[in-house]
């Protein structure tokens, strides 16, 4: 399966096309069938009363005045209603990608590795971690199988995921709707919880799993609850993370604010996973949708009847507009009361799954960063930012605490003068104090030989020549004078 590069950064606000012109995104389709009933509605309406001369269907505004305001107060509801969803479940899967990431950071970082087999158990729980999101994408779109290709490697190595499952929910394949259906109503799923937008623009892609072998479909209903607890592949990814975790803690690879670190994470994914589970598996009450739709179908019957005496004709454009609107809101709100599906207004959770995915091959991608790999860099000036002071870590490991706290103290005030520094903070030095936070001596600290007088320099090329013969290596290149040689 192609996956998108990741070295560019998508900007969902960015768009070549005004909105006005945009098609995907866009509800036309899911409306276009209603909208024209309506039009066709209002032309009739209007032939009647102008050219028939059936002048007894006008009446006046009343009733317009009356049903706008009851429609419109329905219509925020519902809206803002569908909205809190939809943010909800953004807000959830936010709170997934941050314990994820801290739990994969604790086990890379601080989970000790003596042995290769540590390593490999170490990316083992990284990789589930990111089967945990991509299984929990599934899940929520109701797609019980594990044979997909963003899945399949991450879970294959658990026995359980041997057995093939379904990808489609029982309602939908026992109480599939004819296609006539299907065209008429293209936004709502058969059982309301996984809606897909058919159209020419927006289809639902395909799998190699799409024609896998469906349990579910010689199930009885009593049993289909039991099936679909036993294919909750999130949660029982989460078992096998809980028991990596243990196992650790057991043979002291994890201490013990690690091993609770860890432990909360996991607790906070079960807690993403039931917040998911509450808002698809709980729509808004049907009752509250089946009467909004029968309100703004009212409004929208009655609408020519009240237009045609001052309008004519023109009722047929302004109820365009108007069964335009009012339908459009109407089905902008079922579309995001479930964000998990595969329209083009739902949560992106594949692009949000592949970010996730490739951020965890990149924390596993090198072992574990030693500080004096980058504390000790010579690209690290602490305080690049004294005047006049150009010194690295390497230079400032023969510092004195005075001469650091110094500084320290340059760089909080307004005028940033260089201090006064002892020219031995430039010279290679075998002390043994002066070790990297490690423990181990360095070999090589960057010598500027432009603040040394010519005793120093001689004394520090001396130096140099006595430890590259002590230690098997050979003297640096241009460390003495012109003429000068080590005595």
């Amino acid at each position: 399966m192609a996956t998108a590069p990741m070295n560019k950064e998508v900007d969902p606000y960015a768009s070549h096309v005004y909105d006005l012109f945009r098609w995907r995104g866009s509800i036309i389709t899911a409306i276009f069938p209603y909208w024209l009933t309506s039009v066709a509605w209002s032309a009739l309406i209007s032939a009647l009363y102008v050219s028939v001369g059936v002048h007894v269907i006008g009446y006046t505004t009343t009733l317009i005045t009356i049903l706008s305001m009851v429609t419109s107060l329905i219509l925020v509801f519902r809206t803002n209603t569908a909205y809190d969803r939809f943010w909800e479940g953004r807000r959830l899967w936010s709170q997934l990608v941050v314990s994820i990431r801290n739990m994969a950071r604790v086990i890379w970082i601080h989970g000790k590795e003596p042995t290769v087999a540590d390593i490999l158990a170490k990316k083992t729980a990284i990789n589930l971690l990111a089967a945990f999101a991509v299984a929990t994408k599934h899940y929520l779109r109701q797609e019980y199988n594990h044979d997909y290709d963003d899945l399949k490697f991450l879970v294959a190595h658990i026995p359980k995921y041997a057995m093939p499952s379904s990808n489609e929910s029982y309602e939908d394949q026992v109480n599939k709707p004819d296609k006539w259906k299907r065209w008429l109503n293209p936004v709502a799923g058969t059982n309301g919880s996984m809606r897909h937008r058919k159209s020419f623009f927006h289809t639902k892609p395909k799998t190699s799993s799409d024609q896998s072998y469906s349990p579910e479909a010689v199930l009885d209903g009593a049993d289909i609850a039991k099936f679909r607890g036993s294919n909750n592949i999130p949660l029982e990814i989460s078992l096998y993370l809980s028991s990596y975790i243990n196992s650790q803690r057991q043979k002291d690879l994890l201490d013990v604010p690690s091993t609770t670190a860890t432990m909360n994470a996991l607790n906070s994914l079960v807690e993403c996973l039931t917040g998911f589970e509450r808002i698809l598996r709980t729509p808004i009450p049907a009752a509250y949708s089946i009467h909004l739709s029968q309100t703004i179908w009212v409004y929208i019957l009655a609408l020519p009847f009240q237009l045609v005496a001052s309008f004519g004709y023109v009722t047929i454009i302004v109820q365009a507009i108007a069964s335009f609107t009012l339908l459009g809101i109407e089905a902008i709100g079922k579309e995001i009361e479930n964000p998990f599906g595969m329209d083009a207004n739902d949560l992106p959770l594949d692009d949000f799954c592949r970010v996730l995915v490739h951020e965890l091959d990149s924390l596993t991608s090198k072992p574990p960063p030693s500080v004096d790999e980058w504390i000790f860099s010579p690209r690290n000036h602490p305080f690049h930012n004294v005047k006049g002071t150009d010194l690295t870590a390497q230079d400032l490991r023969r510092a004195s605490l005075e001469e650091v706290r110094s500084l320290l103290s340059v760089t909080s005030n307004d005028n940033k003068v260089k201090p006064a520094l002892s020219p031995r903070i430039r010279v290679k030095s075998n002390d043994p104090d002066e070790r990297t936070l490690d423990g181990k001596q360095p070999l090589d600290t960057v010598v500027n030989f432009s603040t040394l007088d010519d005793d120093e320099r001689l004394a520090s090329n001396v130096k140099d020549h006595h430890f590259a013969a002590a230690n098997g290596v050979e003297s640096p290149e241009g460390t003495h004078g012109a003429g000068e040689a080590p005595e």
